[in-house]
């Protein structure tokens, strides 16, 4: 089996990829929705997490609000 981290990126490189910012990268690994550690000042993120979060589709920026909402 891979290491499952073998394969890391850098929080802009995650960002060009789900077409966010890196601020945002940052927040969704402190939040665990992405597979990440921190080394020091230095966020390594597993790109295959990356490839999964973009495959499921989700869209980049603020949910609109609902008539009810």
């Amino acid at each position: 089996m891979a290491d499952y981290w073998a394969d890391v990126i850098g929080t802009a490189e995650a960002a060009d990829l789900l077409g966010v910012t890196p601020r945002r990268v940052k927040a969704l690994c402190a939040a665990g929705l992405l597979d990440c550690k921190r080394i020091g000042a230095t966020w390594a993120v597993s790109r295959a997490s990356v490839a999964a979060r973009a495959a499921a589709g989700s869209k980049p920026g603020r949910p609109r609000k609902t008539e009810n909402g």
